[in-house]
């Protein structure tokens, strides 16, 4: 149950039926847990990458992480550039009250043919994903 948007009721979007969940408005859309605290993580559970990919027809995901307690979630696509998604965090990050709850100045990137999370540039650590 990691999903949340000002209108969403709780529902789990990684149930067989809920993927109208994700699809609901346009744009990205952000991932945390249902206490929505240190909700971060959540992008790390086993299957919520590919689920999301899955049901945004996406081969592969920026990730955004504004706060320990969320990370914002978009499709990579060509009219999507890295820059662009810094611009966001950098955007996102200013509502951050508390510094400790900043998490990084980086873009990150799930590709879907790996199964994997990096840096979206390219460089630095692969984060293997499990499923």
């Amino acid at each position: 149950k990691a999903l949340f948007m000002q209108e969403y009721k709780g529902e789990d979007f990684m149930e067989e039926d809920s993927s109208s969940v994700l699809l609901e408005g346009s744009g990205d859309k952000c991932i945390s847990t249902t206490i929505l605290q240190h909700g971060a993580v959540a992008i790390f559970y086993p299957g919520v990458c590919r689920k999301i990919c899955e049901v945004l027809g996406a081969e592969s995901l920026y990730l955004v992480f504004t706060s320990v307690h969320e990370v914002m979630v978009s499709a990579v696509r060509a009219d999507v550039s890295v820059e662009e998604m810094q611009r966001r965090l950098h955007n996102g990050s200013r509502t951050v009250k508390e510094p400790e709850e900043k998490l990084t100045e980086q873009v990150y990137c799930y590709d879907g043919k790996s199964n994997c999370i990096r840096l979206a540039k390219g460089e630095g650590k692969v984060f293997q994903c499990d499923e």
